[in-house]
């Protein structure tokens, strides 16, 4: 168990052959630096960083084999640019891939999405998310100052 104290770097932790990040950071103060993390042999990342304070740079994360994000940011305070994430939209919008992946999360939609709520089904979250990409990079960017 981590001591929730002390502030731990895994930045350079290698997770390269990790294919499953379910729940890892759930109810965690853990806020460093994931952004180099290789993560294209993830496969599941439902409920990561659920009811956490992570805020960090996701953008460069490989999810091109990740097949659930169920719950993934939900009420975290996560705000940041996921307009690069693979949702891998042949998949068959009936399944649940990405329900409730920003449930109750109050940064991401005041930021994103003008404090109204982030759908929690997968059919209009990816809807959301295509219609919305370009907007959350550019914002995040503008937040950022780059």
């Amino acid at each position: 168990m981590l001591d929730s104290d002390k502030c731990y770097d895994l930045s350079n932790l290698d997770v390269s052959q990790i294919d499953n990040f379910d729940n890892i950071f759930e109810s965690s103060y853990y806020n460093g630096d994931l952004s180099n993390w290789k993560t294209s042999n993830v496969e599941s990342m439902s409920g990561t960083f659920k009811n956490s304070n992570f805020n960090g740079n996701l953008s460069k994360w490989d999810t091109s084999k990740v097949s659930s994000f169920i719950a993934m940011f939900e009420n975290s305070s996560f705000s940041g640019d996921i307009s690069n994430f693979d949702f891998n939209f042949k998949r068959d919008y009936d399944f649940n891939y990405c329900k409730n992946i920003f449930k109750d999360n109050k940064n991401f939609k005041l930021i994103y999405n003008q404090n109204n709520e982030i759908p929690n089904e997968t059919k209009d979250f990816i809807i959301w998310f295509n219609e919305n990409k370009d907007f959350m990079n550019l914002q995040y960017n503008l937040i950022k100052g780059n």
